[in-house]
């Protein structure tokens, strides 16, 4: 059977009606407990057994907020039974008005409070008719006035509360709406500024690099430098229309990384050789274990952004025929593992080819994603030899043993 899922304004609802809840039940044993005082101050019980009826109320005035119906059910009834035993007792009877007044507030039907005038009342007439009071029935009835207002009036409380609660659940819906429509525009403005400007630089050079690509008069070694410039172009060109679409709110319908169709570890790894190669950079990568499902793993969007980001980095910061990188990644059925290391332009100073850009945040994003997962990330810089070590859980009691010993904090440099 499906259940529609409970939005926010729901649990507002929720929220605020616990709080209201909360609210009655303590003014209840409040005056509950202002009517057993004051019984205690005008007529104080003269027998165990009323001692016993008093201890008995106290009690179950504590239990309101614990147990809040059951206790003033209990409470009621106990009022009803003292009304029409056949010895004179002394309890706290205008404890009833608060009782009636909360099973007409909390009552989701309207039959229960009316019921608890009735029985009230009744209860009056009995005690009445066994005490031979003249007029028996005519003073047992006239109880039914006071209890009667008691109960409408609470009942008129909630109907008022409840229409103030869907007042303010609307206006929280429509404030969440207005606030997804400042969202979105803001995105659309957001998307706009990316296209009119980034597109526009990545689509000059993947034009240029395509002119001397095509150019007789070049060599090979420069058109297939050239080919290169062309194809990392188009492919950032397609990444920023991606996150262009996301921001849109247009790529909602296209199919998620996990299914079949997103490309393999070992392809993804073996196409950034190649790139990073082509750039001059040297370096060697070893898969251990069979990456043929885990494309189907939630958690694979993850790895492979990550595998993607570390090749990112090696481009950033490692100076392409002098510093060489090493990639490691371990499958096994609980988890994988990647290591990397590879040498900075720190170990010689600032003269990488992409000195002057300013660096982003990624790899500490992705250290963030992986670790709400359960995985852990460490890395470190010594002597001017970055090294980086990621555990990624894929099984749950993978994921407990990376939270359980996760005992160290995770490291980053600011230059990574």
């Amino acid at each position: 059977m499906h259940h529609p899922t409970r939005g926010p304004s729901a649990v507002f609802g929720d929220r605020a009606n616990d709080i209201r809840r909360r609210k009655s039940v303590y003014l209840t044993a409040v005056a509950c407990l202002a009517a057993i005082i004051i019984q205690l101050i005008m007529e104080p019980p003269a027998n165990a057994v009323s001692w016993t009826l008093i201890a008995i109320e106290f009690a179950l005035t504590c239990a309101m907020p614990f147990a809040p119906m059951p206790a003033c059910l209990a409470m009621f009834t106990l009022h009803v039974l003292c009304e029409v035993a056949p010895v004179p007792l002394i309890w706290a009877p205008f404890a009833v008005f608060p009782l009636i007044g909360y099973i007409a507030y909390a009552s989701r039907r309207i039959w229960w409070p009316v019921l608890a005038v009735v029985v009230a009342a009744l209860s009056d007439v009995a005690s009445n008719v066994i005490n031979g009071t003249d007029h028996a029935v005519l003073w047992g009835l006239s109880w039914i006035m006071p209890f009667g207002m008691t109960a409408l009036l609470c009942r008129l409380i909630r109907v008022y509360a409840d229409a103030r609660l869907k007042e303010a659940s609307l206006a929280f819906e429509e404030q969440r709406r207005q606030d997804r429509l400042e969202r979105i525009e803001h995105n659309q403005r957001l998307a706009t500024t990316i296209h009119d400007s980034v597109t526009r630089e990545l689509s000059a050079v993947a034009m240029l690099a395509w002119k001397w690509e095509h150019d007789a008069q070049v060599g090979d070694d420069v058109r297939a430098a050239m080919n290169t410039i062309r194809l990392e172009a188009q492919s950032a060109l397609n990444h920023v229309h991606d996150v262009i679409d996301l921001m849109s709110d247009i790529g909602s319908d296209r199919p998620d990384n996990t299914s079949s169709n997103a490309p393999r570890l070992q392809d993804i790894i073996h196409a950034e050789d190649g790139a990073a190669a082509a750039l001059g950079y040297n370096g060697v990568s070893l898969i251990r274990g069979d990456d043929s499902a885990l494309s189907e793993h939630p958690h694979y969007p993850i790895i492979s952004a990550l595998v993607k980001e570390l090749y990112a980095n090696i481009i950033r910061h490692a100076q392409p025929g002098e510093d060489a990188y090493a990639l490691v990644v371990k499958i096994t059925p609980d988890a994988v593992t990647i290591s990397q290391t590879n040498r900075t332009e720190t170990a010689r100073g600032s003269t990488g080819p992409l000195t002057g850009v300013r660096h982003g945040r990624g790899l500490q994003s992705h250290a963030k994603a992986i670790e709400r997962i359960g995985g852990t990330v460490r890395s470190s810089m010594e002597d001017g030899q970055w090294y980086f070590h990621a555990t990624i859980p894929l099984s749950p009691a993978a994921q407990y043993s990376t939270v359980a010993n996760n005992d160290r904090p995770t490291a980053y440099n600011a230059t990574e």
